[in-house]
């Protein structure tokens, strides 16, 4: 998961190698862009979500798998979030 807003620069920085690291793992996991500012008028449980991940500050990148977080990156960290996919997927 992608935790994410538009206004956020960070997030803007990250979008395009979160999508590349996507697109080259399309096979063995799904990604997912979480937009809170959309989600929060869509979902009234995005508070629950946004607190069951601890998605705290943006971008908040989460891997999960069966319900158990495997990794966690904050902040635009491309080669730490390259590193933490690849070593869990």
């Amino acid at each position: 998961l992608m935790f994410w807003a538009p206004w956020n620069e960070l997030s803007k920085v990250m979008r395009t190698p979160f999508r590349s690291i996507a697109l080259a793992n399309r096979h063995r996991a799904i990604f997912c862009l979480i937009n809170v500012d959309n989600f929060k008028l869509a979902c009234i449980h995005m508070q629950d979500l946004a607190e069951r991940y601890a998605a705290e500050a943006l971008p908040t990148f989460v891997l999960i798998k069966n319900n158990t977080v495997l990794g966690r990156v904050v902040g635009a960290k491309e080669e730490e979030l390259r590193r933490t996919i690849a070593s869990n997927v």
